[in-house]
């Protein structure tokens, strides 16, 4: 039935992409795509980019005007 999203989210998971990017990219929904690129390996390199990635969006929420550390401080 999604035979064409499926491979599309198979060809990106091997390039490297989040779920949640791909997921966005074939529209579809992130438990789907999950489930399709759940035995795709990724490289060391492609690990460690995207906890980069990871590490970069926690940073940026914590630095945000209506975060609870933001509130707390007050």
């Amino acid at each position: 039935m999604k035979e064409k999203e499926r491979e599309r989210a198979q060809n990106l998971r091997r390039k490297g992409y989040s779920v949640r990017s791909i997921a966005e990219l074939v529209g579809c929904s992130r438990s789907s795509v999950s489930i399709w690129v759940r035995e795709i390996p990724l490289t060391a390199q492609q690990i460690e980019r995207l906890r980069h990635k990871q590490d970069q969006g926690r940073a940026k929420a914590a630095n945000h005007r209506n975060s609870p550390k933001s509130v707390w401080a007050e």
